[in-house]
């Protein structure tokens, strides 16, 4: 079913040289009913950007004649309230960094699912499309899609056991409040229904999301209390 043109934000801008993945991107956005436009070369861009605006610019940073960073840049020093998300297969701390720091409002590395870059294009334009709010929350760098029972991070689906899963819903439901590990252990049934379980799958955990044990990122544990979820 087609959104009315209404209650959506107009206009996307897609800065992409594959082809396969602006293709993809591309088909997601228009089956919402998005109008889009898409490049894959910098100077193919600044060239169409001239004399044209958008509401909502997908750029990747890797392209054949150039940084798209250096688009950016320029995008945000003409216009500072343009949304921009960045994409690209550098993923390092410092890249993600480089790339908000320069402008970008959202940095999404690859490999990604599409249907977080709508989430987080939805959540950076407050407009809403048809993945219901309900199915899908977007918490920092994971999506939990609760009807589909499976969990994204840093846009790659997570393999994990039904008790993993349970485990990390209920962290990505309370980010930032403090689990109680007796709440953590009535999520287990039979013979994993204890203490050490928790302990095994809450390293199991770190180790698939790659968490330290010892200066965790995400899950925290509060000694005499239990654990909490602290998304980026």
């Amino acid at each position: 079913m087609r959104i009315p043109e209404k209650s959506l934000p107009g206009k996307v801008f897609i800065l992409e040289d594959d082809f396969d993945y602006a293709d993809l991107i591309s088909r997601e956005f228009s089956t919402l009913g998005f109008e889009v436009e898409v490049c894959h070369s910098l100077s193919q861009a600044k060239k169409l950007l001239s004399d044209k605006k958008y509401d909502l610019y997908i750029i990747d940073r890797l392209l054949p004649d150039g940084d798209g960073i250096t688009l950016v840049k320029e995008l945000k020093e003409a216009d500072p309230r343009l949304p921009i998300i960045m994409i690209s297969v550098r993923k390092e701390e410092a890249d993600r960094v480089l790339g908000l720091s320069l402008g970008a409002d959202d940095y999404l590395p690859k490999p990604f699912n599409p249907r977080e870059l709508v989430l987080r294009a939805e959540k950076l334009l407050g407009a809403k499309t048809h993945l219901s709010p309900q199915r899908f929350l977007l918490v920092g760098d994971f999506v939990l899609d609760t009807k589909g029972k499976e969990i994204y991070f840093q846009g790659r689906r997570l393999k994990l056991t039904p008790y993993e899963f349970r485990i990390m819903e209920l962290f990505l439901k309370k980010p930032g409040e403090i689990i109680p590990k007796a709440d953590l252990i009535k999520l287990l049934t039979g013979e994993e229904k204890k203490s050490r379980s928790i302990d095994v799958l809450i390293r199991r955990l770190r180790q698939k999301i790659g968490d330290s044990a010892r200066k965790p990122r995400y899950i925290k544990t509060i000694w005499g209390e239990g654990y909490r979820f602290e998304p980026r």
